[in-house]
């Protein structure tokens, strides 16, 4: 998704449409996907919530700043982080715990539990998620579960991808991540 809110499928990824005028002001900061791959939502920095496909539309919260969002592991809900670390929960989501300074969420795969990352680097657990560990490095801009829930990958702006817990890197990304920021 670009910052405009477009959308465009790659592979065997669909696009199911773009959230292009939808986003109130804001940029695009989060696509989710749905449990089937067929639907998504694109969340906007000033709280909108744009649903395609399959995807069912629980609500977004205008006038905060969203940094991140993920999807509840049945796609019924969603969590939407703020750049004060706030955890709105929409659907089926729970809200299991926030942190000042969390610029990035990623679920447990058994929707229990999320991990919450902030931008030097600091992981803080809630609910079932466990901490694997934590990166004393700036530019944090991402962290993604593995399959298992039993570690995950944090994401640096200048492209290192550093495993923790049972979670593998196939190395760094050349260049950097510089399309992308932690809003």
């Amino acid at each position: 998704v670009a910052p405009n809110g477009t959308v465009k499928g790659f592979g065997t990824a669909a696009a199911h449409g773009s959230a292009v005028g939808r986003l109130a002001g804001g940029k695009a900061v989060a696509l989710i996907t749905t449990l089937d791959r067929e639907g998504y939502w694109v969340v906007s920095s000033t709280g909108a919530v744009a649903a395609f496909g399959d995807a069912v539309n629980y609500g977004g919260h205008l006038g905060v700043h969203i940094v991140a969002a993920a999807a509840t592991v049945d796609a019924k809900g969603y969590w939407l982080v703020t750049s004060t670390g706030v955890v709105l929960t929409f659907g089926d989501a729970k809200n299991l715990g926030h942190h000042a300074g969390a610029v990035r969420i990623a679920a447990t795969p058994d929707g229990q539990g999320y991990w919450l990352v902030t931008a030097t680097g600091t992981v803080h657990p809630y609910g079932d998620a466990k901490l694997y560990g934590s990166v004393a490095t700036a530019g944090v801009i991402g962290i993604a579960a593995s399959p298992d829930g039993r570690g995950y990958l944090i994401f640096t702006k200048s492209g290192k991808v550093i495993p923790k817990g049972d979670a593998h890197s196939s190395g760094a990304v050349a260049g950097g991540f510089a399309a992308v920021t932690a809003s």
